[in-house]
């Protein structure tokens, strides 16, 4: 059961469909609106914005989801998350991160890491779907999973290997600004305490 992603691009005008929109935008227009699954939304998925087809009145009602935004979250954090649910990030999506093909990618291959969270660049939505902590590549303690909305043509069939960089202290807002700006709908706190 899955929300229909073209009803979300047609109907929300405030994120100007898949023109640069913000995840916090869709949520909240998700929690205002209601939703429609995809075989309720009488289109499939385009990838392009078109004029709203859906009566908004008919949407299935969202309750108690509030959409969360997370301040940086270092790599335990982000891996105590992602193991409950996939969780949505904003990406640095420079053209070394377009043209990826395969493989797990390192800031030494792709310079899309910033090291100052007030200055840190984020144009792209994406969601970590998992993680491995098998080192691949050195100078990575394992690596990010993460789905991308550009299509199964790209990267790994759709997905990026994205380095969890071992010198944390450097690199403490994750390759291509992963761990900077984590978002998710709240279905419930899940506590960082230390154990």
């Amino acid at each position: 059961m899955s929300i229909s992603v073209q009803y979300i691009i047609d109907c929300d005008t405030y994120n100007r469909g898949c023109g640069r929109g913000l995840t916090w935008n869709a949520y909240n227009f998700l929690r205002r609106k209601g939703y429609f699954l995809w075989n309720e939304y009488k289109s499939d998925y385009l990838g392009v914005q078109r004029t709203c087809t859906a009566a908004l009145y008919n949407a299935r009602k969202l309750t108690g989801m509030n959409p969360l935004i997370f301040p940086p979250l270092n790599i335990d954090q982000l891996k105590r998350l992602v193991s409950y649910q996939p969780v949505t990030v904003l990406l640095n999506a420079p053209a070394c991160l377009k043209s990826y093909k395969s493989g797990v990618l390192r800031d030494e291959d792709c310079k899309c890491t910033s090291d100052n969270y007030l200055t840190a660049e984020v144009e792209q939505s994406a969601v970590v779907i998992g993680y491995s902590t098998t080192i691949l590549t050195l100078g990575c303690q394992g690596y990010w999973i993460v789905k991308n909305s550009w299509g199964e043509k790209w990267g790994e069939n759709g997905y990026v290997r994205l380095c969890m960089p071992v010198n944390t202290v450097k690199n403490y807002l994750g390759m291509c600004n992963v761990q900077a700006f984590v978002q998710l709908p709240n279905v419930g706190l899940i506590p960082f305490d230390d154990e």
